[in-house]
């Protein structure tokens, strides 16, 4: 009987240690590091991942940068890199980052506070209803929206590359980033 609880350990050690088991270190990043893997950008950026409580709260009474977007949208990686490159110069240290599509797809209590609280500078669907298109990056004082900049869903990507639409998106982004910083 102990030979065979010794082969069973032994084979038990064999079996087990023969598979490896990957840990994934993703859970230990921090939020800048999640971002540059999620959006393959570099680790020094300013976004910080928030809850849709906290986007709420920062919409409804404080002060802050919120960026709506997808990783999977090409036009929120886009204009990712836009943002970044437009921060650089302009002293702003932290955008907190939403994912809206899962509560925009299911049409939650939440979504419908969001789209509430920013129906003044969202666009409006063929039938109008309101709707929050991504990206959207809403600059907000104290609860008051300051300025916003987005990518029209209508824009075709080809038209985001030609240049003439890269610097009007640029000129856009400095605009509101000043105007935040002065109010």
């Amino acid at each position: 009987m102990k030979k065979l609880l010794i082969l069973l350990f032994i084979g038990l050690i064999t079996i087990t240690g023969c598979s490896s088991v990957k840990v994934s270190n993703k859970s230990r990043m921090d939020d800048n590091e999640k971002f540059s893997v999620e959006y393959n950008v570099s680790k020094k950026n300013p976004f910080k991942y928030a809850r849709v409580h906290d986007v709420i709260d920062l919409l409804s009474d404080g002060t802050g940068i919120v960026y709506f977007a997808d990783s999977d949208d090409e036009k929120s990686l886009y204009y990712t890199e836009l943002i970044l490159d437009t921060l650089n110069s302009s002293e702003l240290n932290e955008i907190y980052y939403y994912n809206p599509s899962n509560i925009k797809e299911n049409n939650t209590k939440n979504y419908k506070e969001i789209i509430t609280i920013l129906e003044d500078y969202l666009p409006e669907d063929n039938d109008s209803n309101v709707y929050l298109d991504i990206p959207n990056l809403i600059f907000v004082k104290n609860g008051k929206i300051i300025g916003h900049t987005y990518i029209d869903s209508k824009y075709d990507m080809d038209d985001l590359l030609e240049e003439k639409e890269k610097k009007k998106l640029i000129k856009e982004l400095k605009k509101v980033i000043e105007d935040y910083k002065s109010a």
